[in-house]
């Protein structure tokens, strides 16, 4: 008896959109479904070429409403977008005091960057 075709439906593409979003491949998404990668990218090529764009955006406006906000956990979230988003980062300033023995110097120096590292 020949298999029946499969003929997807709105709820398979919401489900598909969400798997694929979050970041299933596509053989978990196929067993999911009970379909196979090639059925899975026959039929729901558009969910899975656009899901992973479509929840970071989702993600990214959810993180910008909090992060403009005034409720918890705004500053955290306006610092985690200035730095990814907007090139801001965090600096360590580093003195070096200057001996006469050069090898000295570079010990200093080292010994300087290991324990700004452990901070």
């Amino acid at each position: 008896m020949p298999r029946k075709s499969h003929e997807p439906t709105e709820k398979d593409r919401k489900q598909v959109m969400v798997m694929a979003g979050i970041g299933l491949t596509h053989d978990q998404i196929g067993k999911v479904l009970g379909i196979s990668d090639e059925t899975l990218r026959k039929y729901y090529s558009q969910e899975l070429d656009t899901a992973e764009s479509l929840m970071n955006a989702q993600v990214a406006q959810n993180l910008f409403s909090i992060a403009t906000s005034k409720g918890s956990g705004s500053v955290a979230a306006a610092i985690f977008w200035m730095k990814t988003r907007a090139g801001w980062r965090e600096t360590i300033k580093a003195e070096v005091e200057v001996k006469n023995e050069p090898s000295a110097n570079l010990f200093n120096f080292l010994e300087l960057i290991e324990k700004s590292k452990s901070h």
